[in-house]
C-alpha cells in the first residue's frame, strides 16, 4: 500500500470529555486509524457535576446519535417542572439584600447537567478497547519534516502517528510542544463537593436543594445545582480574590478555611457551606488560557482546555471541548490525503479560535459580575439583571451546523489556492 493509499494515523492525546468526543468522531472513518493515550492508567473522571448549555447539546447531536443518546441517558435538569427552562437563579448571598432574588435567565433546555465520572463511562463504551492505551503520560513529541511524529512516553514508550490531537487538559504536553511553557492561571479559587439531596433538604428549602442556584456576593459565588438524577447536589463555592494560588491544583481544604473565607455571608449560604464539612471536599484552582496565537502547527493541534481553559461561570467549558471535537472530525472525514491535515488544521483554527477565545473572555466577565465587581455593573440589582439576562445568548444559539459548513468552506477553498 502507497502512503497515499494507506489510512492516515491519528494520535489523540488524552480520554476527556474532547479527547473521547473526537475519538469517536473520527472513529467512524474508514480512512483513519485512530489510538487514544491516556496518562491514567484506566478511563477515570472525577465525580463532579458539568453544565451543558444548549449549543453543547445540539453539537452533541451532531456529532452522532450514540453521543446524545449517551446524554439523554444521564442528564438532570431542574427538579421542579416551573423551573425547567431556568439557567440559574441569582440571590444576594449576604449584604442588606441578602435573600433577594436579582435575575432569573432561561433558555430552551434550562440548567442541564450530567454527572462528570457517568457521563464519561457512557462515551468510553464507543471507544473500541483496542485502540485505548493507558499509563502513556506525553512527555514531548519529535516533530521533523518527512518523517512521522514521535510520542515519547513518560514509562519509557514511544508510538508514531501522522497527525497528533492534544486534548490532554489544562497541563497540555501538546499546548507546550506548540506554544512553549507559559500557562496562566487566573486569580479565582473555586471549592466543592457533590452533597446527597436529602442532606441539602434538611439543612435547605426543597425548592433551593432541587433547582440551581447562585448566591451572589461581594468578591465571591457559590453555585448549586441537581445532578445524577436529583439524588445529589453539586456545590461549588468560588473566591475571586486570590492573588495567587500555591501547591498542588487540586488539594484537600479544611472546612474552617471555607467557613472562614465565606464568614460575613448570609445565613442561607452559611447551612450550605456547612454541607462541605466532610473529607471529600477539595479546592481547584481555575485556569484560564490566554489569547494563543494558534491551536495548531503543522501536523500538531489542540483542542478543549488544552486550547481553551475556561472559568465556569457560563458553563461553557464542556460544550466548547464539543464542538471542537464536532467541528474537527467533520474535516477530518473530508481529508484524503495526508499533507492535507495541516489544512484542515487552518480551518479549524480559523473558525473556532475566535469563538472559544470569546467564551473564555465573557467567563471571566461573568465571575466578575457574581461577585459583584464587574465595571459598570457592581452591586446594581438592574444592571445585573440586564447583564445576565442577554450575555449568554449568542453562545447558546450559535448555529453549530453552520460552524462546520464554515470551516468545510474555508478547507475546500485552501485546496483550491493550490497549497495541495
Amino acid at each position: 500500500m502507497s502512503n497515499q493509499d494507506r489510512k492516515i494515523r491519528v494520535a489523540v492525546v488524552g480520554s476527556g470529555m474532547g479527547g473521547l468526543c473526537v475519538a469517536i468522531g473520527l472513529l467512524k472513518h474508514a480512512h483513519l486509524d485512530v489510538q487514544v493515550y491516556e496518562a491514567a492508567h484506566k478511563f477515570s473522571e472525577i465525580g463532579a457535576g458539568v453544565a451543558f448549555g444548549p449549543n453543547a447539546q445540539r453539537a452533541l447531536r451532531l456529532l452522532g446519535k450514540e453521543t446524545e443518546e449517551a446524554y439523554l441517558r444521564q442528564v438532570t435538569h431542574n427538579q421542579w417542572h416551573e423551573e425547567r427552562n431556568v439557567w440559574f437563579e441569582y440571590i444576594y448571598g449576604m449584604g442588606p439584600r441578602e435573600g433577594e432574588l436579582i435575575a432569573v435567565p432561561k433558555n430552551e433546555t434550562g440548567q442541564s447537567t450530567v454527572h462528570r465520572a457517568k457521563f464519561l463511562d457512557e462515551f468510553v463504551r464507543l471507544v473500541p478497547k483496542e485502540v485505548a492505551h493507558f499509563g502513556k503520560r506525553l512527555e514531548r513529541l519529535d516533530d521533523e519534516a518527512g518523517a512521522p511524529l514521535t510520542l515519547h512516553f513518560k514509562d519509557g514508550t514511544t508510538a508514531e502517528a501522522d497527525c497528533i490531537i492534544g486534548a490532554d487538559g489544562v497541563h497540555s504536553a501538546v499546548r507546550k510542544h506548540l506554544l512553549g511553557e507559559n500557562h496562566p492561571a487566573l486569580d479565582p479559587v473555586f471549592t466543592g463537593s457533590l452533597v446527597p439531596i436529602k442532606d441539602a433538604e434538611a439543612a435547605l428549602d426543597e425548592r433551593f436543594a432541587k433547582n440551581s442556584t447562585i448566591l451572589v456576593g461581594d468578591g465571591a459565588c457559590i453555585m448549586t445545582y441537581p445532578i445524577d438524577f436529583g439524588e445529589t447536589m453539586n456545590v461549588v463555592a468560588i473566591n475571586s480574590s486570590y492573588k495567587k494560588w500555591e501547591g498542588p491544583w487540586v488539594q484537600k481544604v479544611a472546612y474552617q478555611q471555607i467557613a472562614n473565607e465565606f464568614s460575613e455571608w448570609g445565613p442561607r449560604a452559611q447551612k450550605l457551606l456547612k454541607l462541605l464539612d466532610n473529607p471529600e471536599t477539595a479546592a481547584w484552582a481555575m485556569f484560564d488560557n490566554s489569547k494563543v496565537p494558534t491551536f495548531y502547527k503543522g501536523r500538531v493541534a489542540m483542542l478543549g482546555d488544552a486550547a481553551h481553559a475556561s472559568t465556569p461561570f457560563q458553563g461553557q467549558g464542556a460544550g466548547q471541548a464539543i464542538e471542537d471535537a464536532y467541528v474537527l472530525s467533520s474535516l477530518f472525514a473530508a481529508i484524503d490525503t495526508l499533507d492535507q491535515v495541516p489544512l484542515a488544521f487552518q480551518a479549524y483554527d480559523k473558525v473556532r479560535r475566535p469563538r472559544s477565545q470569546r467564551v473564555c473572555e465573557t467567563s471571566r466577565e461573568a465571575g466578575e459580575l457574581c461577585a459583584l465587581r464587574l465595571k459598570g455593573v457592581n452591586d446594581d440589582p438592574k444592571l445585573f439583571e440586564q447583564n445576565i439576562t442577554w450575555r449568554m445568548d449568542w453562545m447558546w444559539h450559535r448555529d453549530i451546523a453552520g460552524e462546520r459548513a464554515e470551516a468545510l468552506g474555508i478547507f475546500t477553498a485552501l485546496l483550491e489556492d493550490g497549497k495541495v
